[in-house]
């Protein structure tokens, strides 16, 4: 969806803020709706040495939103990732299947 500059501007040909901000806040709605294919993929190319700040602008959405449906904290309506959930090892500086972590090891989710 593109929008045109015009479309931005209020009736003196300035630009209106407030259809700025609502044009931002459709698009990150819009963007933060991911489906549990989307999120599969999102993990497998984690685990694949990608960042999430690539995932998120390939997706066009917060890296926040990359690092929660990685991670499993979204939820799907219609259907379950079939990659398991990533977390990111401190310690190998790289993401990694939730399943294959001891418990005990310290993550931090860039």
């Amino acid at each position: 969806m593109s929008i045109e500059a015009a479309d931005l501007l209020d009736e003196n040909g300035k630009i209106d803020t407030s259809k700025v901000m609502s044009q931002s806040h459709s698009v990150a709605r819009r963007g933060d709706r991911l489906d549990a294919e989307q999120a599969s993929e999102i993990r497998r190319r984690l685990v694949s040495g990608e960042s999430s700040r690539e995932l998120a602008a390939e997706f066009a959405v917060a890296q926040s939103t990359i690092r929660d449906h990685a991670s499993g904290e979204r939820r799907y309506p219609d259907a379950e990732p079939d990659f398991p959930p990533v977390e990111f090892d401190r310690d190998a500086w790289a993401w990694v299947a939730s399943e294959s972590r001891s418990d005990d090891r310290e993550v931090w989710r860039r």
